[in-house]
């Protein structure tokens, strides 16, 4: 399906090695170079018919980079600010603060909010759906009760609830639902008619069914209030109309708030900085823009050379990392496929 020379001989004998062991039930990526541009397909579905552009597969926390576009959307659009508390939207939260200092949107953003990974009233015991039920009223509960152990901006710390709080907060001060918001700003502009954060009749005759970790089936997540942290599903089309916009070729405003969400910010560790959601790191073969994503049954990754000239995206129907498949994509072979991975979330 795309162009042969767009995809490193090296990564496809990898991908397809992996497809052949079973590792990778179907992966669709998502490639741009240039000018050119190109979908490729591997592995089969439960039907036996190999995956397309159209499939449907859950994109995990890639989702955040939507949210973190949402909110440059409304820095640009001077409906907030970075720098803005967050309890400014939320009046009835009892959002926390410590030393005086509180949550800000630029907080959450960037990972510094002081909020754990995820909330201590979580069903834990549902691995399966773990976010289903977790609704507007527990996150509430939650911040009510939660005391900060260090100062918001202190240091990095990645947070799930964070990116829910972040897309929660967000939806609010436009008075919509996050899903609403999404197609309003980002999926309406760029013609990406298949993809939402729920899994509707249409997307469902096009899904990928996902697989946990061990290759057993897995089913989908329902995230509610945890939207704005992981819950888009999407296609290899629609990704790469996502992906072009994240490489400058987006009409504004989009394209001002695609650069202003990657503009890093604040150290992650000695090689990676975040931006809005977005990492950048530094290798030895130049910079990427980055994020990745994984579920109960999919795995995933986007990301984007610093010079804008390269891009990719990543989907498969099994919960594992496939960071460093898109890193050598990125520097087009110019790493190890089976080399370190990234340093993923």
């Amino acid at each position: 399906m795309g162009e042969p020379s767009l995809m490193p001989l090296s990564v496809e004998q990898v991908i397809q090695e992996r497809v052949n062991n079973g590792r990778y039930p179907a992966m669709v990526i998502a490639l741009v170079d240039g000018t050119q541009s190109g979908i490729f397909t591997f592995g089969k579905l439960p039907n036996g018919a190999p995956p397309s552009a159209d499939t449907v597969f859950e994109i995990g926390s890639v989702t955040k980079t939507f949210t973190a576009l949402l909110l440059a959307e409304a820095v640009q659009s001077g409906r907030v600010q970075l720098d803005e508390p967050v309890a400014r939207v939320l009046p009835d939260f009892g959002i926390p603060q410590r030393n005086g200092r509180t949550i800000t949107f630029g907080n959450l953003a960037t990972q510094c909010s002081g909020l754990p990974k995820l909330p201590d009233n979580l069903n834990i015991n549902n691995l399966v759906n773990p976010y289903a039920g977790y609704d507007a009223g527990r996150l509430k509960t939650f911040l009510g009760d939660y005391t900060l152990t260090r100062d918001p901006g202190a240091s990095y710390e990645y947070s799930n609830v964070g990116y829910a709080l972040l897309g929660y907060a967000l939806a609010r001060s436009a008075h919509m639902s996050y899903g609403a918001l999404l197609e309003q700003k980002i999926l309406g502009p760029l013609g990406m008619t298949g993809t939402a954060t729920t899994v509707t009749d249409a997307m469902r005759a096009h899904l990928a069914p996902g697989h946990d970790a061990w290759g057993s089936p897995a089913g989908n997540w329902d995230q509610d209030v945890f939207a704005g942290a992981g819950a888009i599903l999407s296609t290899a089309a629609d990704m790469q109309r996502y992906l072009n916009a994240n490489m400058g070729r987006a009409a504004r405003p989009l394209d001002e708030a695609t650069s202003l969400a990657q503009q890093p910010r604040r150290n992650v560790d000695s090689h990676t900085r975040i931006g809005l959601a977005w990492m950048t790191t530094a290798t030895p073969h130049g910079s990427i823009i980055w994020h990745n994503g994984r579920t109960g049954g999919y795995g995933s990754f986007i990301g984007v050379s610093a010079d804008r000239h390269r891009g990719v995206v990543i989907l498969t129907n099994v919960s594992t990392s496939v960071d460093e498949l898109g890193v050598a994509l990125l520097l087009n072979a110019g790493a190890d496929a089976n080399g370190k991975r990234a340093d993923g979330n």
